[in-house]
């Protein structure tokens, strides 16, 4: 890769050079030259990319080492603390990430809250960032900062709470205090953070928290496990014991004196003050509470950086996002410069230093050759004003060019639609224009509209031009599992995974879904408590419009028997520890478990009427009659529709006629239906709903590629038996033949996310028309689901869910296969 800077600040404290390139490979710089370099100055390099900044002022990225993503700027976070968890946090601190990696600041440090799930939340993103799961900046982490019993931030709470919530990282006595450091470096600790005085917040402001003995052990112990040393606290007492203990860096502290000063600079360590976070805090203080009162103290006060620096102190920058805003990690700059610092000083202090301050100067911190591709860019000098820097226009992390979501910003949104199937059963229109407001479709009308067609304002008004496109109905599939992945690992996750990781994974899978186009889809679960709580944080995002995915409905946890499908797979306390959720024995236990998984957030109940398909020797009918109907009829009660989920063998379906009789509302994957099961879907009109593609992709073509499929790790007498259905007439072929209503089920989580729209191609292979494949695919699905006065079709009134494909999938349906254009709620998410 070639960047070409119109200006180049390579190494900041040095003067910047105009017209360089820089030449990136592997995320690395490789060289910096003079001039605009071109492809042909790299012969048989292969592919180059060109990155033209030709007209920009480019410069490394930025690095701030005090900021906290799992936290909001609003009232409520103490009662918020007891009610998150890690799922919730983990996708709050991803888009906050974000928000500091769209200000141009690659590598953060998170110094923590003292909470279990938090730690765990951040955790699971960095990790996820680290892999390449998640895009985002480098993430740092303290885990929990240390505390002594009853210093800063603990004790809040009732005894019972705070033992249930945490914090964690409490220690008292020397040898306590190297078992905390230990545990903070075992559970992922990049850094460690201890609070050497009292909180801000308190009544009685501790002017220290631990003894010298304590902070020693902190130090020392982090050391020797590789880790640096920040000291969070605010009085001079405490700074100076953190200092003698030999903390790198002294974080805050408004109040430290002449000692502090001489200590800082005889042990070379680093000063982290928060100008910002105390201007803003003063805006809004009003003397009212300790902590009001002690910041317009510090405000009153020549700030401690501005002394730091004319004493010759290294500073290091901290922003503490999550005390102001997230986004908001630059506002530090301009009160460096304020307080006396030239523009070329304070950017020198949050890249060279504060790489150098946590160790990474050997690959952050400028763009000379070896070290990482970090860089951002801009247009504008911040040589001159530092403010040019909360208007970022580039950012490359790793050499990799990061794009940012970009929101509808207008009030109403007119389609053009060359060609538009309104209703998979009507014939398409051409040209015609379709008006989207707050997310519902206004109205279709012949011709392509503008504002004044509508009457409405220009600047409120956003034309999306498909002219050339072919748009429908956006698509649903009613059998995803998007906590899950095809791979061998799968039972392992189970027992390895939070359900922060799970989270961060369902929230990349949502997207990768509604991309391919599917704008609903319901989660059939997988009986683990983490994975329950991680799809029901996700979907709430989604519906809060914080994540891009499709509006997702979900079952929680499935309702099984003892010792059937998914239970009892590992020893009984591992098994105790992490679930499985809804196992119920007895009509009123059955009861018990839909109520349970209503009141936790379930859309729709799902039963394991047979056996699995992977467990040959499982009951046909693991559940009685009695439990069906018991399970059914809370469910309806209660207005949850109900799928009886199974496979199983031959003999499995009793299990699926049981559970028809039993008024399941349909029946999902029902590999073996018999006569008597196609005899119950005619009659009691209900649904067959099939997957065709997993079982298709399962497995390679021939007995000799079985393993080349995406279930390829199975053990290889499944793996035949697989390949052995593959190569059967499926049953959906009777279904149609018998006029049984079908709704598309992709079971994707079984193969890669994204490809679900596989399973409307194996509709076409089976004889199917595009219509009648799409038809599975949109109102046959929301008819199901009970929500056809709400979407699967494009109607005045109906959620504006829309897709679009190049030419026509009424003649070819593997256009589906690679859908444009998305809509969903009324957003572009895809374009």
């Amino acid at each position: 890769m070639l960047v070409h800077a119109g200006t180049l600040l390579a190494v900041p404290g040095r003067e910047p050079l105009p017209r360089q390139t820089i030449v990136i490979r592997e995320g690395r710089v490789v060289e910096v030259r003079s001039g605009f370099l071109g492809v042909q100055d790299f012969p048989g390099s292969g592919a180059v990319e060109l990155v033209d900044l030709s007209n920009q002022f480019v410069m490394p990225g930025l690095i701030d080492l005090h900021v906290h993503l799992t936290t909001e700027v609003e009232p409520g976070e103490a009662l918020r603390a007891v009610r998150q968890d890690a799922a919730e946090l983990a996708l709050i601190a991803r888009n906050h990430a974000m928000e500091a990696l769209a200000a141009g600041f690659t590598t953060v440090l998170d110094l923590g809250t003292g909470r279990l799930p938090h730690e765990q939340a951040i955790r699971a993103l960095r990790d996820s960032i680290q892999r390449g799961a998640e895009v985002g900046p480098r993430i740092l982490m303290s885990g929990s900062p240390i505390a002594a019993t009853g210093s800063a931030r603990t004790g809040h709470y009732l005894p019972g709470v705070e033992a249930a919530v945490g914090p964690q990282a409490v220690c008292d006595g020397a040898d306590d205090c190297r078992r905390a450091v230990r545990e903070q470096v075992g559970r992922g600790a990049d850094i460690i953070n201890f609070y050497n005085t009292g909180s801000l917040n308190d009544e009685d402001l501790a002017e220290r928290s631990m003894t010298d003995a304590e902070m020693e052990a902190i130090v020392e112990t982090a050391h020797g496990l590789g880790r640096k040393v920040v000291a969070d606290g605010h009085t001079a007492s405490g700074i100076n014991a953190a200092l003698h203990a030999g903390a790198d860096i002294i974080d805050t502290a408004p109040w430290p004196d002449e000692e502090s000063w001489t200590l800082m600079k005889s042990r070379q360590a680093f000063f982290e003050p928060h100008l910002h976070a105390f201007a803003v805090a003063g805006a809004g203080a009003t003397g009212a509470a300790p902590a009001d009162v002690r910041v317009l103290q510090v405000l009153s006060r020549p700030p401690s950086a501005k002394i730091a620096f004319e004493k010759g102190v290294r500073l290091a920058y901290g922003s503490d996002t999550g005390i102001v805003r997230h986004g908001d990690n630059a506002g530090d700059l301009a009160e460096l410069v304020r307080i006396g610092l030239s523009p070329a000083q304070a950017l020198e202090v949050a890249t060279m230093n504060s790489a150098t301050a946590v160790g990474l100067q050997r690959a952050l911190g400028s763009l000379e050759p070896g070290k990482t591709a970090d860089l951002i860019a801009m247009r504008g000098d911040p040589l001159k004003d530092v403010g040019i820097l909360r208007h970022i226009s580039l950012v490359m992390r790793e050499g990799r060019r990061i794009e940012f979501p970009r929101a509808n910003d207008r009030h109403v949104l007119i389609v053009w639609a060359g060609t538009v199937c309104l209703k998979p059963a009507e014939a398409p229109l051409t040209r015609q224009s379709i008006v989207i407001r707050d997310g519902r479709i206004e109205r279709v009308a012949a011709g392509y509209l503008n504002a004044s067609d509508i009457g409405a304002s220009t600047e409120l008004v956003q034309v999306l031009d498909l002219s050339k496109q072919f748009v429908l109905p956006g698509m649903i599939d009613l059998h995803v599992h998007l906590s899950t992945e095809s791979t061998a690992s799968g039972e392992l996750e189970d027992v390895t995974l939070s359900d922060a990781d799970l989270a961060l994974r369902i929230a990349s899978n949502a997207a990768a879904t509604v991309r391919a186009g599917f704008t609903t889809v319901l989660d059939m679960g997988t009986g683990r408590r983490s994975h329950e709580s991680a799809i029901y944080a996700v979907r709430n995002a989604v519906r809060a419009h914080a994540l891009v995915g499709p509006d997702i409905l979900t079952v929680g946890s499935p309702i099984s028997a003892v010792g059937s499908s998914r239970t009892q797979r590992f020893r009984p306390e591992v098994e105790s520890a992490i679930g499985p959720q809804g196992i119920c024995a007895g009509a009123d236990d059955c009861r018990r478990a839909v109520r349970e998984q209503v009141q936790r957030g379930a859309d729709v109940i799902n039963v394991y009427n047979t056996g699995s398909l992977l467990a040959p020797g499982a009951p046909a009918q693991p559940l009685t009659n009695d439990e069906l109907r018991a399970i059914v009829d809370t469910a309806h009660a209660l207005h949850r529709k109900v799928v009886a989920d199974g496979a199983g063998t031959p003999k499995s379906a009793a299990g699926i006629n049981a559970a028809l009789l039993a008024g399941a509302d349909w029946i999902d994957t029902a590999i073996y239906p018999d006569a008597e099961t196609w005899r119950l879907l005619s009659s009691l009109k209900k649904s067959y709903v099939p997957h065709l593609y997993a079982i298709t992709a399962a497995v390679g073509d021939t007995p000799a590629t079985l393993a080349a499929g995406s279930m390829g790790w199975l053990p290889d007498h499944v793996l035949q038996s697989l390949w052995a259905l593959k190569q059967q007439t499926p049953a959906a072929g009777r279904a149609r033949q018998l006029h049984i209503p079908m709704a598309l089920a992709s079971d994707a989580g079984v193969f890669a996310h994204g490809l679900n729209a596989g399973e409307l191609v194996e509709y076409v292979r089976l004889g199917m028309t595009p219509t009648e494949a799409l038809a599975i695919a949109t109102t046959n699905a929301v008819e199901l689901l009970g929500l056809t006065s709400d979407r699967g079709s494009i109607v005045v009134g109906k959620r504006a869910d829309l897709i679009a494909v190049d030419g026509d999938p009424l003649v070819n349906i593997r256009l589906m296969l690679n859908v444009r254009t998305v809509i969903r709620d009324g957003l572009i998410v895809k374009q």
